[in-house]
């Protein structure tokens, strides 16, 4: 045969594209209404029964009919649209045929009629050849395409001999009588003339439309109406059928009828076949009732949910001894249960009764194919093991008979079990074979199924969407070539799942779109639904939400409208998952998991029941309920123990260990991982097994705290994902990782592990996970201070993000780079344009959650920048946005902070009124986390608002309780450093210090070496203050090297800070202070980091300035100024100012003094800084005092000061206050006020626990009492403060009492040899503390001793040593004090022109500086000389 005909093709194609399944349905129907004898077709090929047809006129050139509705009953619309067309063409070839012999014989009327019939012959003959090719008889086609097909001997040839039997010869005869009569008369209707039209070549891949079936229902329903029709009960029985048939079709192929508008073809189908059913009753042949109760049965199972028909439909055939319709009724009985009513567990009783039918009747095919359902069924419970076993007899029996279509079908069904197993090698391996003996034998539909399983391990279990793409790919175009649009359909939707977990959701979309027009197109509901519940998922996270609606509620009218409950739950399941997982909307998801738990409680589904309670479990563990979660987590358990599904126990077990981990239950969350790992470990689950790891790894890295050994279970979970090669999962290892070795301080290796991240998101083609890793990378990269690099991923993550419209993605990016600038370049003005950036995307995105986060961020920048109100405007954002999003947790936090900022605001009472709000919460909800974190925040408030460290150790006693309850060592060595801080404030040195060494211990065996860093840094200031350098300094080194060797240059620079404080302020060598800070200054300059430069220019200004190198000073506090200028930190500049004032006023330059000092009271006032609006009154009070020599104008400022002061609750700066003040009325010889006034301060640093400020009022009070001449009190707080100062190891404070001491001496007691001894002790602890200006001191009081004892030569040699060192200092007003000094010598010991020489020089300087009062003492003194 040079060229098959058109006819044999289409009976090619049709063969090809009949699954298993159809041939057995095919098989069945033909032999149960007697068409064929069932001996003939029971192992027959899908060609060799057409064959048979065609020998039976059922079937031929032109005589389609039949196969036709035969096609549409299998559900092969496309096929039977074709084999119509085809049958039209015939039908108008024959006609041009019979024309063309008509014009023959009219042209030849002349000759004989014999002459004419020949022509008549020659000229048919002769068109046939030229206009057809398919003259070839088809019975001839067919037996010879079957014997290329089938090689000689092969046993399914043998129906051939079979057909020239007498017996079956008599069979054949008689088929009129013993044929159900229907299928006789639907062959004799069907082959007579239609009325439609055939398809056109354009309409070639479109199913019959809705004016096709309304054409055909018109003629079957004409015919119905003719009075022979209405006389004969017979036919008019089998025109039911047919019509009840026409639906059906329409039914099987549009999904109960939403295709064709006003047509209700679910309803209709049942109507007719239930006339077709009432005729039955009446008829002999009780076949004819088993199919119409089978019929009616399935399309009332569809339609109202009972299995009455199909319960009759079993009786009659086991009245009648019909195995195998009892058997076919079985499975029809499990398929409903289990597909329609999904409920496997019942589906299962009806497949064993099929089974042992199967086995009963010796059908191996059947008993194989049962397994299979069985299987299903198993497989659908998530019973994976049971299913295998199963699925290997159903693989066992096709060997056996050797049917390759059937272990292919095997093979892959055990795949797709092993996969879910975790036993990936071994699910490749079934799925690899299945595919070789599909390619070997050219099952095309074997293959398709293969490459669609194949995708479906790569995207789910390996979780490689790009990978997947591959398989999917290549079913599709399978599908295509075989015109299969179902699996077409199906390909299209896997492709867009496979898009969306790249976060490709543009490409998504497209291929959703066509899965839906495609599902349309075949009228299927059920993947309609699918189609627009993807697409409203996908649309929301592009941000289009009124599309995603849209679809969404489509998908969910249409699961209604069908009656569809299972679809309606999937619906809702889905939408559900979406607000929880993308779009941080809990309540929402709430309401639709709800929705779907009623179904599922309705329909009595316990799977879906437990899975409705362990996504509302999720939902309360998002917002942090996690009581609540453990509630319905425990429910989902019960159900799961209840049905022995072990996979999901595992699952459930790790949920509730998750849940507890949150609530510091680490006992109960390590018992319940530990059960979920041994169940993973029993059924040989690796997957399982590595999700358990990870949640462990999880456990010691974010509650423990404990980075060091989360790392030992990620490497475990990460061994595994290699092992059965999850790239996914390998990839999340690496991710953990890194992030493990990021918290630990180990920046190079979270770099090394975050670039592995990157390089298999690039592998697997998800561009979310890609735009994760260059964030992480980034993020290493700027703890390694390498700005360039990380700003270089950070860039890219923010480029891929918008290509591929990820708008999460970008929003993410942009918080990152906020945190880059907030965190590492201190620049929170430039961290605010990122922020607002974020916050647009995720108001664009309805991302509640997210909108929140800004609001929250944006508030900690103008927090850090010190604008408190600006803070806090955007933290009751976020406090409202928290309570309407219901996330407790999180209005736990909002709470807190918005405390916070009020305290700095000095508004303590609705700080206090926050932070109780807060604990009442989390005391609610169980959140001892949260607990912990309003404790250690009211005890800031306390010690660092209130100045009172004494109450603030309470609440931290409280925050370590809660720390120790919970096993969070991390928050545990947090706690002993704020105990030792308040300890610290208190100068309680050495108690402050036995608090400072346990966290020490608590972060080495943490592994938390930044927090370790900070321990030794505070741990050294503490030795610093005990005096003990060597220990300080030692501690200092030890931080700096690990600050080094982590190459954390950020914690350096915090070292250098601490070790030139120790130098200035206890050893008192400010040049070796100076190199410190230089040192620190160029490690911020390296960073970038503007406010750690800030910092830098401020302390060294305060060195130089210490030194009473006032020029040098003044020059680094306004780079101090600029710097803050230009970070746009307001109360940076409010200090700067006040530094640069402090500056100009110890130069004598009072007037740009109070042009600085007025412009930082006019910064904190219009910042509402009343902190800041203090430091500046009391400088002021101070210049007025010391400058300008006016304590009643100082009065009026520090009165000023005192009233913010007691506004804000401020003890501390409340004694400063008094202090001052007693200080001004001294200065006024008002020493009555002045002793009440230092008393009020020694009350209130009582009160604080300042033993240092103690020990200083003690000296003020002492120092008023003698100027009243109240010597015995004045000996006594002397006294007092001297022991104070002594205990406490105060060496300044000791040193300043001598002073006093020596000054009460010589001027009241008139005592000048007793002064001196004082001041000799003076002196030495200055020169012991390197003090250039307390020594200079001690050198004038010794010159002043001596003066009055008239020993003016030694006198003089005392006040020549304070000259040079108020000259190398650089203090030009207490030059002028001791020219004068050395004057008076000159004076005394009669060198009057030595004497004159030196008051010129201390007028030169009174002139330059502009000191009027000193100019008027010189010039007296000049004219006594």
């Amino acid at each position: 045969m040079a060229q098959l005909s058109r006819l044999a093709q289409l009976y090619l194609r049709i063969s090809d594209n009949l699954t298993e399944d159809d041939v057995r349905n095919l098989r069945s129907l033909l032999s149960f209404d007697k068409i064929l004898v069932k001996a003939k077709v029971e192992k027959a090929t899908p060609l060799e029964i057409f064959d048979m047809l065609v020998d039976n006129d059922a079937i031929g050139k032109g005589n389609l009919g039949f196969l036709v509705q035969v096609l549409r009953c299998l559900g092969k619309g496309k096929l039977a649209n074709e084999a119509e067309r085809l049958e039209q063409e015939h039908k108008m070839e024959e006609k041009e045929r019979h024309d063309t012999t008509a014009k023959t014989q009219e042209s030849s009327a002349s000759e004989d009629a014999q002459r004419t019939i020949e022509e008549g012959e020659c000229a048919l003959t002769v068109t046939g050849d030229s206009a057809s090719e398919d003259s070839e008889p088809a019975d001839t086609e067919v037996k010879k395409i079957i014997s290329v097909e089938t090689p000689p001997g092969d046993s399914t040839t043998d129906y051939q001999q079979t057909e020239e039997a007498p017996d079956d010869q008599d069979v054949h005869c008689a088929t009129s009588e013993l044929a159900s009569l229907h299928i006789r008369e639907l062959v004799r209707l069907i082959s007579e003339p239609m009325k439609t039209p055939g398809l056109g070549p354009d309409e070639a891949d479109a199913p019959a439309d809705c004016q096709d079936a309304k054409d055909r229902l018109k003629t079957l329903l004409e015919e119905l109406d003719t009075p022979a029709v209405m006389a004969d009960q017979e036919r008019q029985f089998h025109l039911y059928y047919q019509i009840g048939d026409l639906y059906r079709a329409k039914l099987y192929n549009f999904q109960l009828g939403l295709v064709c508008e006003g047509m209700q073809d679910s309803e209709m189908t049942l109507e007719w076949h239930r006339k077709a059913l009432d005729m039955s009753e009446g008829s002999a042949d009780k076949r004819d009732q088993i199919i119409a109760r089978m019929s009616v049965g399935v399309l009332q199972g569809k339609v109202n949910q009972t299995t009455s028909h199909l319960d009759t439909a079993l009786q009659m055939a086991q009245q009648k001894g019909e195995q195998y319709g009892q058997m076919w009724v079985y499975i029809h009985m499990g398929d409903l249960q289990r597909e329609t009513f999904n409920s496997p567990r019942t589906a299962i009783q009806y497949y064993d009764q099929a089974l042992a039918l199967a086995r009963q009747l010796g059908d191996r095919r059947q008993e194989g194919v049962t397994n299979n359902r069985l299987g299903q069924a198993h497989y659908e419970m998530r019973d994976y093991e049971e299913a295998l076993e199963w699925y290997q007899k159903h693989l066992k029996i096709g060997q056996e008979i050797g049917e390759g279509k059937e272990e292919i079908n095997a093979l892959i069904a055990m795949g797709n079990a092993l996969r879910f197993l975790g036993k990936i090698e071994q699910a490749k391996s079934h799925l690899t074979t299945a595919l070789q003996m599909a390619q070997q034998t050219e099952n095309q539909h074997g293959q398709m199924s293969v490459y669609l399983s194949m995708g479906d391990l790569q995207r789910e279990q390996l979780h490689s969407p790009r990978t997947s793409i591959h398989y999917y790919e290549q079913a599709l175009s399978l599908a295509r070539q075989l015109m299969n649009r179902v699996e077409e359909a199906l390909a299209y939707e896997r492709l867009g799942l496979a898009y969306f977990d790249m976060g490709e959701y543009e490409k998504a979309l497209e291929w959703h779109k066509k899965h839906l027009d495609m599902s349309q197109d075949n009228g299927d509901s059920k993947q309609q639904i699918r189609a627009h519940t993807n697409l409203g998922s996908t649309y929301r996270l592009l941000g289009k939400q009124d599309q995603a609606t849209s679809h969404t509620s489509t998908a969910l009218q249409m699961a209604q409208q069908t009656g569809d409950l299972h679809g309606q739950m999937e619906v809702y399941i889905k939408t559900g998952n979406l607000h929880r997982e993308q779009l941080h909307s809990p309540l929402t998801a709430t309401q639709y998991y709800e929705k779907h738990l009623a179904l599922a409680k309705q329909l009595g589904d316990r799977r879906q029941e437990a899975l409705a309670y362990n996504c509302l479990g999720h939902v309360h563990y998002g917002i942090e309920e996690y009581v609540e979660a453990l509630e319905w987590y425990h429910k989902a358990l019960k159900i799961r123990e209840d049905d022995g599904d072990r996979k999901t126990q595992v699952t459930q077990h790790t949920d509730i260990g998750n849940a507890y981990r949150e609530l510091g239950k680490e006992d109960q969350a390590t018992s319940h991982f530990n059960t979920a790992l041994q169940i993973a470990q029993q059924t040989g689950d690796l997957h399982e097994q590595m999700r358990v790891y990870f949640c462990i790894g999880d456990l010691h890295k974010d509650q423990l705290h404990s980075p060091r050994t989360s790392i030992q279970y990620y490497e475990q979970a990460l061994a595994l994902a290699r092992q059965f090669g999850d790239r996914r999962q390998e990839k999340s290892a690496y991710s953990r990782l890194g992030q493990a070795h990021f918290d630990n301080g180990e920046f190079e290796t979270a770099l090394e592990w975050a670039k592995k991240d990157l390089d298999l998101s690039r592998e697997g083609g998800c561009k979310k996970e890609e735009i994760t890793a260059h964030s992480n990378i980034g993020k290493a990269y700027i703890k390694l201070n390498n700005k360039v690099e990380a700003t270089s991923h950070l860039n890219t993550a923010l480029q891929m993000a918008q290509q591929t419209g990820d708008q999460h993605g970008q929003m993410e990016v942009s918080f990152c780079f906020g945190d880059l600038q907030e965190d590492q370049l201190d620049s929170p003005r430039d961290a605010i344009q990122h922020y607002e950036q974020a916050l647009a995307l995720a108001r664009q995105l309805g991302d509640k959650h997210h909108e929140g986060v800004a609001y929250n961020k944006i508030g900690l920048a103008h927090y850090d920048m010190e604008e408190y109100q600006l803070a806090l405007d955007w933290q009751q954002k976020t406090l409202k946005t928290c309570e309407e999003h219901g996330d407790k947790k999180q209005i736990i936090a909002a709470q807190t902070c918005v405390g916070k900022t009020y305290s700095k605001l000095g508004k303590e009472d609705q700080a206090t009124s926050h932070f109780n709000t807060a604990l009442q919460m989390a005391q609610q909800t169980g959140d001892q986390h949260g607990q912990m974190r309003v404790y250690c925040k009211m005890g800031d408030l306390q010690r660092e608002q209130l100045h009172s460290p004494r109450t603030s150790i309470q609440y931290y006693e409280q925050y370590l309780a809660l720390a120790r309850q919970l096993g969070d060592r991390r928050e545990e060595g947090l706690a002993y450093n704020r105990l030792g801080q308040a300890h610290y404030d208190m100068e309680e040195y050495k108690l402050a210090l036995d608090w400072q060494q346990k966290p020490l211990k608590t972060f080495k065996e943490h592994g938390d070496k930044k927090q370790l860093i900070a321990a030794h840094v505070c741990v050294g200031k503490t030795y610093s203050k005990l005096a003990k350098v060597d220990e300080a300094t030692s501690h200092f080194n030890t931080a700096l090297q690990m600050a080094q060797q982590t190459e954390d240059k950020h914690e350096q620079i915090t070292v250098y800070f601490s070790m030139g404080d120790m130098q200035k302020d206890r050893l008192h060598p400010p040049s070796t202070s100076i190199q410190y800070y230089e040192q620190a200054l160029a490690l911020a300059k390296q960073l970038g980091d503007k406010r750690q430069k800030g910092t830098a220019y401020n302390r060294l200004g305060m060195a130089h300035h210490g030194m009473r190198e006032h020029e040098a000073a003044l020059e680094w506090f306004q780079k101090y100024l600029k710097i803050s200028q230009e970070h746009g930190n307001k109360k940076d500049q409010i200090t700067a100012h006040a530094c640069v004032g402090n500056a100009y006023r110890s130069l004598g330059k009072t007037d740009q003094a109070t042009s600085h000092l007025n412009t930082a009271l006019q910064i904190a006032q219009q910042t509402g800084d009343q902190h800041g609006q203090m430091e500046v009154y009391c400088k002021m009070g101070d210049m007025q005092m010391e400058q300008l020599h006016s304590p009643g104008t100082a009065i009026q400022h520090y009165e000023q000061y005192l009233a913010l002061a007691r506004q804000l609750g401020d003890r501390r700066e409340e004694h400063g206050a008094y202090n001052r003040l007693g200080l001004a009325h001294d200065e006024m010889g008002e020493y009555k006020a002045a002793v009440e006034l230092h008393q009020k301060a020694l009350k209130v640093i009582q009160e604080c626990g300042d033993k240092k400020g103690e020990i200083a009022v003690h000296t003020n009070v002492g120092n008023a009492c003698k100027f009243l001449g109240e010597i015995d009190q004045a000996t006594l707080h002397f006294n007092t403060a001297l022991q104070m100062a002594q205990q406490t190891g105060d060496q300044h404070g000791e040193m300043r009492v001598y002073f006093y001491m020596g000054d009460m001496n010589l001027d009241q007691l008139h005592s000048p040899h007793t002064a001196i001894q004082y001041y000799e002790q003076a002196l030495a602890l200055a020169r012991q503390l390197e003090d250039v200006h307390y020594q200079a001191v001690g050198y004038c009081r010794l010159g002043e001793a001596h003066h009055k004892m008239r020993e003016h030569q030694v006198a003089l040699e005392w006040f020549q040593k304070c000259l040079k060192m108020r000259q190398e200092s650089g203090n030009i007003k207490e030059q002028i004090t001791a020219h004068q000094n050395i004057a008076a010598s000159y004076q005394a010991l009669g060198k009057r022109d030595l004497a004159r020489s030196h008051y010129q020089s201390a007028m030169a300087i009174a002139m330059e500086t502009g000191n009027k009062q000193e100019q008027d003492a010189i010039t007296e003194s000049l004219s006594i000389l």
